[in-house]
């Protein structure tokens, strides 16, 4: 039987060529999304430095982009938000699978903390359906537009809903198109549970996957941990206990 250490060196060569060749999405997603953030975050900081106190009284009579409000309006996604989007798109006959952080919870089948956004895999065909079905939903203001590789819809409130299109698969998966003209695959989705209810979701080894090939936050490195509690699966070596 090979050694912990020699699992890790097997699993981190199979998944090493993936990784060489593009980012796995939601990784690449999640870095321009942080870098739109934080220059939303200084153009916000150069607005208060141009105003007085009282001008800030009158926010909403100002012209901001919807990412500046995240940055002051942001609110979490909770389990029951969660359930209505996937009742709605149920409901419309409409794919969506769950991944990101709620897919990890999914998997682990509790909410282990707070999120901010909301990571769904659907049907590339699909695409404008279920904008239609979150735009009733409240979640009608384009954050981003990366199609086919993704795209970023949010309410008033600043919860977000990060898309993943797919190619379907015979197989019950599907590719998504990726920044650099490669694809990532993604299995056929397993069940997970979110507030005692099964729901569709990312299998735990495409979530490693889609944890490679950046450098990984604390918040990564503490999702990856809990994952691998839950489930057994094995991490590689960017997560390897430090």
């Amino acid at each position: 039987m090979p050694t912990r250490e020699a699992k890790t060196r097997s699993f981190s060569v199979h998944f090493a060529p993936a990784v060489s060749r593009s980012l796995a999405c939601c990784a690449w997603c999640s870095q321009m999304a942080s870098t739109q953030r934080r220059g939303s975050a200084r153009d916000l900081r150069d607005f208060r430095a141009l105003h007085r106190p009282d001008d800030l009284g009158r926010v909403s009579q100002v012209s901001f982009r919807l990412s500046e409000l995240n940055a002051i309006m942001c609110d979490v996604m909770n389990e029951t938000d969660v359930l209505k989007v996937l009742d709605a798109l149920e409901g419309a006959d409409l794919t969506a699978w769950v991944d990101g952080g709620w897919g990890i919870d999914a998997l682990i089948g509790q909410a282990t903390r707070e999120h901010s956004d909301l990571d769904l895999v659907i049907l590339l065909p699909q695409v404008e359906a279920v904008r239609m079905v979150l735009g009733r939903l409240g979640y009608d203001r384009l954050l981003r537009d990366w199609l086919p590789v993704a795209i970023a819809v949010a309410d008033a409130r600043g919860r977000e809903i990060d898309l993943h299109p797919i190619t379907p698969a015979p197989d019950g998966g599907g590719t998504q198109a990726q920044p650099d003209g490669s694809s990532f695959y993604y299995p056929p989705p397993v069940r997970g549970m979110i507030k005692g209810r099964p729901v569709s979701c990312a299998d735990a080894l495409t979530q490693v996957r889609c944890h490679l090939g950046y450098q990984p936050s604390e918040k990564d490195h503490q999702d990856m941990r809990r994952l691998h509690a839950a489930t057994g699966v094995e991490l590689p070596a960017p997560f390897q206990p430090r």
